[in-house]
């Protein structure tokens, strides 16, 4: 599923990243790599430990924003977005938010973004649950709402209340699932 959105192996990239601190590079250790015996300190890359980032309500729909302007230009392959792509957004987001961004942070931040979006569907399937297009929010009975969120309380962002971004998560995420039920998947 992970691999549908992007043309480059995310999975490599971060086993690469975890050997590369099981070598020697210490996150806190001034940013810099340990150096190995024999005198490799002169040599090795100097790798600066990268603070997790903080996305903003903002920064999301700057990205999701510019997926679709992709998208309608028609740069989406059937397979998701190439590494170029991901790239030109995470440029435009570091230039936009002046935050140190790269392609692999837009990719997962989209990964997010994919996975609201399948919990969104499959609420808008509950049984007793209403949609309304205009101010796109989900609405259930105040019943149905008190049991389903004391089971499931990740749910409640998304109930009773405007869905944000949805235009753009229908755009960048709804045409993989329409392929995919056209296509008998």
């Amino acid at each position: 599923m992970a691999r549908d959105i992007a043309h480059f192996d995310l999975v490599e990239e971060l086993d690469a990243a975890d050997a590369a601190a099981q070598d020697g590079v210490q996150p806190g250790a001034g940013g810099q790599a340990a150096a190995g015996a024999g005198g490799q300190a002169a040599g090795a890359v100097v790798q600066q430990a990268r603070a997790a980032m903080r996305w903003t309500n903002a920064m999301s729909s700057f990205v999701l924003r510019r997926m679709c302007q992709l998208i309608s230009i028609g740069a989406r392959t059937d397979k998701g977005f190439k590494e170029v792509h991901l790239n030109q957004v995470a440029k435009a987001l570091q230039e936009f938010s002046s935050n140190e961004v790269i392609g692999t942070q837009v990719y997962n931040h989209l990964r997010k973004w994919r996975q609201r979006w399948i919990r969104l569907t499959k609420l808008r399937e509950l049984s007793g649950a209403q949609w309304d297009e205009g101010t796109y929010m989900i609405t259930l009975e105040e019943e149905h709402y008190k049991g389903h969120a004391k089971a499931h309380p990740k749910d409640a962002d998304l109930l009773d209340k405007p869905i944000e971004n949805y235009q753009q998560m229908q755009i960048i995420f709804a045409m993989g699932r329409q392929q995919q039920v056209f296509h008998g998947v």
